[in-house]
C-alpha cells in the first residue's frame, strides 16, 4: 500500500482499528491497480509473448528454444521487481491451459467444455427472474456467439417491458438456439500484433452492424 493510503483502509475489530499495509483484493480499485502493476511489470514483453489477466500470466512461444528464453525473461522481471511467484501454481510445456474459465490452446481460445452439460440441460425459464438468470449466463458467453443480440431479441424484449414470461414459439426458438450456440466449439484466435505492424494486409479491421434488435462490432485480422 502507498503510505498515504494506508489510513484509508482502516477497519474495526473488537480490539481496535487495524490497517492494511499490503493491498487486499477487497478494495474498490484493487483489481484495476493490480492489473496496471502487472502490465507495467511486463511492459516490453506484452502482446509479444506475454499475456496477463490479473494474476494469470501466460507465456506463449512458437518453439521450445524461444519458450525457454521467454520464461527466463519473465522470471527475471519478477525477480528484479520483487514480485513472488508460487511454484505450485505454474504449468510448464503445455499446449493448452485454462485462464479465467476459458480454455486457451495453440489455435486460440474457446469456451470450456465442462460447461456444456449444464447448459444443454438448462430448463426453460418460467418467470422473469429465471429468464434474467439465463440471459446473464448467455451474455457471459456472447463473444462466442455471432449475432447474439439478434438471436436473443425475443427473450430480451420480455426484460425491457417487464412482462411475465410466456414461452411462445419465437421465445422457445431463441432459448433453444442460444443453448445450442453455447454448446458449440467455437475458437477465437489470438491477435498477431507483430504481423499487424509489419504487414499492411494483416492490419486489424473493425466490422460493425446494427438493426432494430441491437448493434455490435467485431475486431478482425486477415490471416
Amino acid at each position: 500500500m502507498d503510505g498515504d493510503s494506508v489510513d484509508k483502509t482502516a477497519f474495526t475489530t473488537p480490539v481496535g482499528l487495524y490497517e492494511f499495509t499490503v493491498m487486499p483484493f477487497g478494495l474498490t480499485n484493487a483489481v484495476a491497480t493490480f492489473q496496471r502493476f502487472i502490465e507495467s511489470l511486463f511492459e516490453d514483453l506484452l502482446h509479444d509473448f506475454v499475456y496477463v489477466y490479473v494474476d494469470d500470466i501466460l507465456v506463449a512461444s512458437e518453439t521450445w528454444e524461444d519458450h525457454k528464453a521467454h520464461v527466463e525473461e519473465v522470471f527475471t522481471s519478477c525477480t528484479e521487481s520483487g514480485t513472488p511467484i508460487e511454484g505450485q501454481e505454474m504449468l510448464f510445456c503445455s499446449t493448452k491451459c485454462s485462464i479465467s474459465r476459458v480454455l486457451a490452446d495453440v489455435r486460440g481460445n474457446k469456451d470450456r467444455s465442462s460447461k456444456v452439460s449444464p447448459i444443454r440441460n438448462y430448463p426453460e425459464p418460467r418467470n422473469l427472474k429465471e429468464l434474467q438468470r439465463f440471459l446473464g449466463l448467455a451474455t457471459y458467453n456472447r463473444k462466442f456467439i455471432a449475432s447474439f443480440a439478434q438471436i436473443a431479441a425475443p427473450l430480451t424484449r420480455f426484460q425491457q417491458y417487464l412482462m411475465i414470461l410466456t414461452m411462445r414459439a419465437a421465445s422457445r426458438k431463441a432459448f433453444a438456439t442460444i443453448k445450442e450456440k453455447i454448446c458449440e466449439e467455437v475458437t477465437l484466435r489470438f491477435p498477431d500484433f507483430r504481423a499487424a505492424e509489419s504487414d499492411e494486409k494483416r492490419r486489424f479491421v473493425i466490422m460493425t452492424d446494427a438493426s432494430e434488435d441491437g448493434l455490435g462490432g467485431v475486431l478482425c485480422q486477415p490471416r
